[in-house]
Order: C-alpha cells, then structure tokens, then sequence
C-alpha cells in the first residue's frame, strides 16, 4: 500500500527549511561547512517564505538554485 504524505505538513517552513538543508548537505556537504550551508539556507528561505507566500510547492527547487549559485561562487573564490 502507498504511503500517503500530508502535504499541508510537508509545506510548513520547518520541513521545507530541512529539506532544502538535507538536500544542501548531500549535494555539498563534503566541500561546504556546515555553517555555512546552514547561513546559505536561512538566507534563501528567508528571501523566499515570506507571510504573503501562498505557494509554496516550488520554494525547496527556487531555495536550491539560490544555493547552487552560492556554491559555485564559493568554489570559485577558493580556487
């Protein structure tokens, strides 16, 4: 039997914020401190959920774009 998601829980800004920081964390956490990862997250979550945001399905993809670009410039600044 399939597993059903409470999508009104899996929409809060707590699960969208672990999420998008899981999602950080696999993709850049063995080059990224966690801190920092951490900062970059808040930052683009702040940037995004806000108290007028209605729609919130694609705010972990628009977060995680925010935080690629970040990643990039910080890979760049390092090199």
């Amino acid at each position: 039997m399939a597993q059903q998601v409470d999508v009104r829980a899996a929409s809060t800004p707590e699960a969208i914020s672990k999420r998008v920081l899981d999602d950080s964390r696999r993709m850049y956490g063995s080059w990224v401190d966690d801190d920092v990862l951490q900062n970059w997250v808040s930052s683009a979550l702040t940037s995004l959920l806000t108290d007028s945001t209605r729609v919130t399905i694609f705010v972990p993809v628009l977060a995680m774009r925010v935080i690629r670009e970040r990643a990039d410039r910080y890979a760049a600044d390092a090199a």
